[in-house]
């Protein structure tokens, strides 16, 4: 539905939202001309300058680079195949359980992923979470880097070819 918007003494109201009275009573629907003969101007709005459209082209590209940072497509890895990621809670919570139980003098562990045991050795899981940081730490800094880039951009054409799927790491193959 397209309303059209009036502004009077700097107040913007759409057309159906303004009263017009008249021998003490509403005017429903005032046409055009009732509304500037009472002192309304059909209000349009201003066109976005060049900085507004570029600014929102920055912003619609960091939004389509902050989903995919956030996608399978990055956050990933693989044990026996079988595509993982943990997040980094569980990361943290897998490092201080690996350490308590080296602590207590135990040589194996278990991760569990979808309903599916993945025995190891609890020094080859350590090395795997401590791979799994570098991994995420190299991530994040592309994603803030190809952030960087983006805002720095200085044309539209620029924001809507650059390609921020480059430079991330292979994932890992465990």
């Amino acid at each position: 539905m397209n309303t059209n918007y009036y502004i009077k003494d700097g107040i913007i109201l759409p057309k159906n939202e303004i009263a017009i009275y008249r021998d003490g009573a509403r005017v429903f629907k005032p046409s055009h001309k009732t509304l500037v003969a009472n002192g309304w101007e059909l209000y349009v709005a201003p066109e976005p300058t060049d900085e507004q459209l570029l600014e929102s082209a920055k912003a619609r590209k960091i939004a389509d680079l902050e989903f995919f940072d956030k996608s399978d497509v990055v956050n990933g890895f693989y044990i026996s195949d079988m595509p993982v990621w943990l997040d980094k809670d569980t990361r943290v919570g897998l490092k201080l359980r690996f350490e308590a139980e080296l602590a207590q003098g135990k040589e194996e562990t278990t991760l569990w992923h979808e309903g599916m045991q993945f025995p190891l050795p609890l020094t080859s899981a350590m090395q795997m979470l401590y791979a799994l940081e570098l991994y995420a730490s190299a991530c994040y800094d592309n994603t803030a880097r190809h952030r960087a880039n983006i805002n720095a951009l200085t044309t539209i054409e620029e924001v809507e070819a650059y390609d921020f799927t480059t430079f991330y790491p292979d994932k890992l193959r465990f």
